[in-house]
C-alpha cells in the first residue's frame, strides 16, 4: 500500500560553509538536489538558498529510511530508498517564472513508496517515459511508468552489484561497483552489455551527455570516457572524499561527496577543470547520489525560521545548584530562556568566526522571588532534586525564532567547608536548599 502523506514544507536553510573557490563562470539557472543517509537537501545551482531536509527530514518520517539515489523531472523528485525498499516521489510544486516558491503553509504531496518491493535499490533515473533503478540486491535495473503503473523489477540483469544508474535519448547505463564496470542496455532492455567499460575501482554513479559518460567512484574519484566506451579516464577529476553519485550539464559535471565532516556537492568544468566543492552541510550525514533540475529556489526568506538548535552535555555544578547546559547552534544570534521562570545566563565563547557554527553554555538555577523558584526550593529540601521543563528559544538574524524543550534537573547543592565563606554558604543552603548562583 502507498503511504502518501501531505507534509507541511519548511523553508529552512542549510548550514553552510564557505568551500573552496570555484572558477568564475556564467552560470545557467537552476537547482541541485543531493541525496544525504536519511536527508534530502536542495540549493541552486550557484550553491545560493540552500533547504535544509528538501523534501522533508525522511527522518522523521521514516525512520529507517537510507536515501540512496536522486533523480528529477519536470513534475516529481524521486529518491531511491534502500533500507525500506521503495522509490519514494514527491510533487515539485511549479510557479511563475519557473521558479519554485516554497512558503512555510505550503503543502506538497509526498508518496514514499509510490514504487515498492524491491530488494535493495541505489539509484534512480526518469525520462519522458519511464522511471528506472538499479536494485544492488537483486541485482537487476527495474523499470515502471511514470505513473508508477507497469513496474518490470527484473527489467535487465545487470551483474553482480548494480550501484547508480542513468539515461540518455538511447541507452540506460549502470555503475557496478563489485566488477567496476560501466553497464549498457537499449532502452527496451534489448542489447544488453553489462560490461561495456572496464574503469576499475568502485564506480557508484553515473551519467551521460552528448559526448561523453561520468562516473563516481570512492577510490579515484570522477572519472570519465567517451560516450561510445573509448577513451576512459579513471582519474578525470581528483577531489577529497568519498564521491558517490554524478549529474551533468551544458556547462559542469556535479558530484555528492561523502566526508568525515559531512556531506557535500562537488562541481567542475567539463573539462575537469575548477573543481572544488560548491555545497557543504556538516549535520547532513554521508549519502549517494545528485541530480539537476532547470527550475531555481526562490524561498520566502522572510518566513525562514532560524537554523538548528542541539542540546548537549548537561553538568551540574558542586557546590552550586546550578546547571550548564551545552547548546550547539550553527551562527550567531540570540538565545533565550521562554520558560520557566528560573535565572539563567548565555556563556559564549569568543574567536569564533561569523557563519560558523558554535557551542554556547546556557547556566540555569532556581531564581528568588517566584512561585517556580519556592517550588523549586521546596522540592530541593526535601527531595534533594526538582524537575523543570526548560524552554528556549533560538533566532538568527532576520529569521523567525525556532524554539525547543528540554527536560532536566536542579541538584542540591553540596555542603560547604568550615570558616567564613562556609558558614555564609551553610546559611544560604539553610534558606534556599542550594547555593544561589552569585553567592
Amino acid at each position: 500500500m502507498r503511504g502518501v502523506r501531505a507534509l507541511a514544507l519548511l523553508a529552512a536553510l542549510a548550514v553552510l560553509f564557505c568551500g573552496m573557490a570555484l572558477r568564475a563562470a556564467p552560470q545557467a539557472e537552476g537547482a541541485v538536489y543531493w541525496s544525504s543517509g536519511t536527508w534530502v537537501g536542495a540549493a541552486n545551482l550557484d550553491g545560493s538558498a540552500p533547504l535544509i531536509s528538501y523534501p522533508y527530514e525522511i527522518v522523521n518520517v521514516v525512520p529507517r529510511s537510507s536515501t540512496c539515489g536522486i533523480a528529477v523531472d519536470s513534475e516529481y523528485l524521486y529518491w531511491a530508498d534502500s533500507r525500506q525498499g521503495t522509490i519514494g516521489r514527491m510533487q515539485l510544486s511549479p510557479a511563475p517564472g519557473g521558479r519554485l516558491e516554497y512558503l512555510a503553509d505550503e503543502r506538497v504531496a509526498i508518496d514514499e513508496a509510490f514504487v515498492s518491493g524491491l530488494v535493495e535499490p541505489c539509484g534512480v533515473a526518469v525520462d519522458s517515459g519511464h522511471l528506472y533503478w538499479a536494485d544492488r540486491g537483486a541485482k537487476t535495473i527495474g523499470r515502471a511508468g511514470r505513473d508508477g503503473s507497469a513496474v518490470q523489477r527484473n527489467f535487465v540483469l545487470a551483474g553482480p552489484w548494480p550501484c547508480g544508474i542513468g539515461v540518455d535519448a538511447g541507452h540506460l547505463y549502470w555503475t557496478d561497483v563489485s566488477a567496476g564496470t560501466i553497464g549498457r542496455a537499449r532502452l527496451d532492455g534489448s542489447e544488453v552489455e553489462p560490461e561495456f567499460v572496464a574503469v576499475g575501482g568502485n564506480p557508484c554513479g553515473v551519467a551521460a551527455d552528448a559526448a561523453h559518460l561520468y562516473w563516481s567512484d570512492e577510490t579515484f574519484g570522477i572519472g570519465r570516457a567517451g560516450i561510445d566506451g573509448s577513451a576512459v579516464e579513471a582519474r578525470f577529476i581528483r577531489q577529497p572524499g568519498w564521491p558517490c553519485g554524478v549529474a551533468v550539464d551544458s556547462g559542469h559535471v556535479y558530484w555528492g561527496i561523502r566526508s568525515e565532516v559531512g556531506s557535500l556537492v562537488g562541481r567542475a568544468n567539463l573539462d575537469g577543470s575548477g573543481a572544488g566543492v560548491l555545497v557543504a552541510a556538516s549535520h547532513y550525514g554521508g549519502g549517494c547520489g545528485v541530480a539537476l533540475d532547470s527550475r531555481v529556489f526562490g524561498p520566502d526568506l522572510s518566513a525562514r525560521p532560524s537554523e538548528y538548535l542541539r542540546f548537549g552535555r548537561i553538568a551540574h555544578a558542586k557546590r552550586r545548584a546550578t546547571v550548564r547546559l551545552a547548546v550547539r547552534v550553527p551562527a550567531e544570534g540570540d538565545l533565550v530562556v521562554t520558560g520557566p521562570p528560573v535565572g539563567w545566563r548565555v556563556e559564549k565563547p569568543a574567536g569564533v568566526a561569523p557563519g560558523e557554527p558554535r557551542t554556547w553554555t546556557l547556566v540555569l538555577w532556581p531564581g528568588k522571588g517566584t512561585s517556580t523558584a519556592r517550588r523549586i526550593h521546596r522540592r530541593l529540601r526535601r527531595r534533594g532534586r526538582a524537575q523543570i521543563v526548560l524552554k528556549v528559544a533560538y533566532r538568527q538574524e532576520d529569521r523567525q525564532p525556532l524554539s525547543r524543550e528540554k527536560r532536566l534537573f536542579f541538584r542540591r547543592a553540596k555542603r560547604a567547608g568550615r570558616g567564613k565563606e562556609g558558614r555564609r554558604i551553610h546559611r544560604s543552603i539553610g534558606r534556599h536548599g542550594y547555593r544561589a548562583a552569585g553567592d
